[in-house]
């Protein structure tokens, strides 16, 4: 009786042991596809960023401020317009 119980619980370990070893493969996959899916969301949300910025900058040049704020700081004068000087 006791060894009937013996082999039952070692065949249950090393049942165990398989699953443990033969299931190593799938989370190393599971792992590697999460990291390529968590860089590609992150990729995605820079790029969403920069379109939000190109939308909220192409807004602003549609108005006129906007346009001539653009150029002054291009370096842009209105003719006859004499830069203004700090005393430094």
């Amino acid at each position: 009786m006791l060894k009937s119980v013996l082999i039952n619980l070692l065949l249950a370990v090393l049942a165990v042991g398989a699953g443990v070893v033969l299931s190593q493969r799938p989370w190393q996959v599971y792992r590697a596809q999460q990291n390529a899916t968590d860089a590609q969301l992150h990729r995605m949300h820079l790029a969403e960023n920069q379109q939000i910025a190109d939308i909220q900058l192409h807004a602003k040049l549609d108005t006129s401020i906007g346009r001539e704020e653009l150029a002054r700081k291009q370096g842009w004068k209105k003719p006859g317009e004499v830069p203004l000087t700090t005393g430094q």
